[in-house]
């Protein structure tokens, strides 16, 4: 029998993005009473030109170096995003109004994977591990709420229908078979709040809605993506979205306390999975069944003195997962906790600075759980030339302690450790200056893009 002693592997990346927006908007008042229509158009262009060499050693009981792998990969990628997204409001008697609209979007990626072995010092493309995956999604959604509301009490209702189109292309080559995946499914979500504010200084919250959470569109991608001979990963074109019922007690004390308590029910939760087959380990996203969180957030915001404002945020929770995955039963449950500190500080003369910190417990993905860990961020600015400009340094992570380790559980007959160690620790610089009269600012008529979510999907 042939034992190895230890292995060792190295990657440089890089990426070279290019990144292309147009929005257009306009809001249109019919009345002085509230009646208006929004629109918001929007295209979003995400082109990537990434680079990725990777070598692995492994090495006998002796020291001896028993082989060496190079490779690399190439990997340009384009996604193009179009929304269209209206709004109408339509006050009614008596505090109440209507609302209601429609939202739609289209999204067309294209991701290219070119595998190359350099062992021989020249670049020769590997079809087996290269890949070529195109993805288009088509989702239109319709929504309508009702409010009304009283001297100390208010009720909202809504409900918003989506439907989803999505194709699926992995490109063949010579040594590669194509394949293909179309969904096409339509969804009801309905939600409630509930306000009661007994005076000026307290006010409650109760709602209830239903929500959804696609997953990012390369995790589609159902191509294997060799590492190294004993390490793998894969897309899972079977993957569907996560729905998450959700029931939260809101309170709020003026502007000094908020806390909330919730309860988070969710269904086909998506996670990194880990399939161990011989000797060799394939992570890839799937579905668990179910699960549930329970979650505290307090936040308390206030001046500590006239030149020092702080504000905290504490969370609390309970989280359980259950449900098969692949040979093995998953059963886990946790706590977690999060501590949010950010601090500001006015120090006269146009300087102010800021200090914060975030401390993470431990947590669970998938089958893996992290350790505690901890960062601190900082900055100093100084308003200059009469107020217009502002020189600024910011610092993150300034002890570069924000370094994830991991263990993994529920592996048939495996287990591995693993520490991940990324450039989190930064320093910035930054002069910015204002042109122009404040009175001719442009102010956005909503608080959010029609493109957020298609856009938080992009990795």
């Amino acid at each position: 029998m042939r034992c190895w002693g230890t292995g060792t592997g190295s990657t440089v990346s890089n990426d070279t993005r290019h990144n292309t927006s147009i929005n257009t908007n306009m809001l249109h008042k019919f009345d002085d009473k509230g009646r208006e229509l929004a629109i918001d158009v929007n295209y979003l262009n995400y082109r990537t030109r990434g680079t990725q060499d990777l070598e692995n050693r492994l090495f006998n009981q002796d020291g001896a170096m028993e082989s060496r792998e190079l490779f690399r990969y190439r990997t340009p990628s384009e996604i193009n995003i179009y929304t269209l997204k209206a709004d109408y409001v339509h006050p009614l008697k008596n505090k109440a109004r209507l609302e209601g609209g429609f939202k739609s979007s289209y999204v067309d990626n294209d991701f290219i994977f070119n595998h190359f072995n350099t062992n021989d010092g020249h670049a020769m493309i590997d079809n087996r591990r290269s890949n070529h995956f195109q993805y288009r999604e088509n989702i239109n959604a319709i929504y309508a709420s009702g409010e009304k509301r009283w001297k100390r009490f208010g009720v909202q209702l809504g409900l918003r229908l989506e439907n989803t189109i999505a194709k699926g292309n992995q490109l063949g080559n010579d040594s590669v078979l194509a394949m293909r995946f179309t969904k096409n499914y339509t969804k009801l979500f309905p939600s409630i709040f509930l306000n009661y504010k007994p005076n000026d200084q307290h006010a409650f919250v109760l709602m209830a809605v239903r929500r959804i959470n696609r997953p990012n569109y390369q995790m589609l991608n159902p191509f294997v993506f060799y590492k190294d001979q004993y390490t793998y990963s894969a897309g899972n074109p079977h993957l569907i979205s996560q729905y998450q019922d959700r029931i939260e007690l809101k309170y709020q004390h003026k502007n000094f306390l908020n806390m909330g308590l919730s309860y988070n029910r969710f269904t086909n939760g998506i996670f990194t999975t880990i399939q161990a087959q011989g000797d060799s380990f394939t992570s890839r996203p799937d579905n668990i069944a179910r699960g549930y969180m329970v979650l505290l957030n307090t936040t308390v915001s206030g001046r500590i003195t006239s030149w020092w404002y702080n504000n905290t945020t504490l969370r609390l929770s309970r989280i359980t997962m259950k449900g098969p995955l692949y040979t093995e039963a998953l059963n886990y449950a946790t706590n977690v906790a999060r501590l949010e500190l950010s601090n500001y500080f006015n120090l006269g003369n146009g300087w102010n600075a800021e200090l914060g910190g975030y401390y993470a417990s431990r947590d669970v993905n998938g089958q893996a759980q992290t350790s505690g860990m901890f960062r601190v961020n900082g900055g100093i600015q100084k308003k200059i030339w009469k107020g217009k400009g502002t020189l600024a340094m910011n610092f993150e992570d300034i002890f570069h302690s924000w370094v994830y380790h991991n263990r993994s559980f529920s592996i048939r007959q495996s287990d591995y450790y693993q520490m991940n160690r990324t450039d989190t620790q930064r320093i910035s610089i930054a002069l910015n200056y204002k042109f122009g009269k404040e009175t001719f600012t442009r102010k956005r008529w909503h608080n959010n893009n029609a493109s957020d979510d298609e856009k938080g999907r992009v990795e």
